[in-house]
């Protein structure tokens, strides 16, 4: 669901289930929920922030874990289809199983193309 007060304004609320196959959980059912605000202050730049929460299990019902992530950006459109940005990324997982479980702080600089 997505809601836009003004054309600089957006608010998105997306709900998930759907299965995942990573290579140290293996097949997993992942239920989540994401809020993501952005905010255009002019023409060039955006803002966004998200918070998200995902469950993680597997179809037999072990390898229960949780994971909460918050990640905050900004972009700026230099050119009508390029773009570059820059953010941050905070996720800690606690799970049944240690091995599982982790915490990190990620952040990253790029430039992009929008077609």
């Amino acid at each position: 669901m997505t809601w836009e007060p003004t054309p600089k304004q957006e608010l998105r609320l997306e709900i998930r289930r759907e299965p995942m196959e990573s290579v140290v959980t293996g097949l997993t059912i992942v239920d989540g929920l994401r809020v993501t605000a952005r905010l255009r202050p002019s023409e060039p730049w955006t803002i966004q922030g998200m918070v998200s929460w995902d469950h993680e299990q597997d179809p037999d019902g072990g390898n229960d874990r949780r994971i909460i992530g918050l990640r905050g950006g900004v972009q700026w459109a230099f050119a009508e289809q390029a773009y570059a940005d820059a953010g941050a990324l905070y996720r800690v997982a606690d799970a049944d199983d240690a091995t599982l479980e982790f915490e990190n702080l990620r952040f990253s600089v790029g430039v992009g193309v929008e077609w």
